[in-house]
C-alpha cells in the first residue's frame, strides 16, 4: 500500500518494483479516477485498463435517472 493519491509519488513508489514484474501484469480494474489512470498507463505499460463495473453501473443509473 503507497499512502496517498499524488500520481507522481505513486508512479516513483510503484516504479522501485522490477520492471520485468511490472511488464507481466496484463489487467488493472480502476474506478474512473483519472490520477489512477494516469499512474496505471506509467507504470504498468502493458496492461490494460478496465473500468470497474460498480462505478459504471452507478453512471448509468444516474444517467437514466436524468432522463
Amino acid at each position: 500500500m503507497i499512502r496517498g493519491t499524488k500520481s507522481e509519488e505513486v508512479i516513483r513508489h510503484l516504479k522501485l518494483l522490477p520492471r520485468n514484474k511490472r511488464l507481466k501484469v496484463k489487467e488493472i480494474t480502476l474506478d474512473l479516477s483519472p490520477t489512477m489512470s494516469l499512474i496505471a498507463k506509467a507504470v504498468f505499460t502493458n496492461a490494460t485498463i478496465v473500468s470497474d463495473r460498480f462505478h459504471v453501473q452507478k453512471l448509468m443509473t444516474e444517467a437514466i435517472s436524468d432522463l
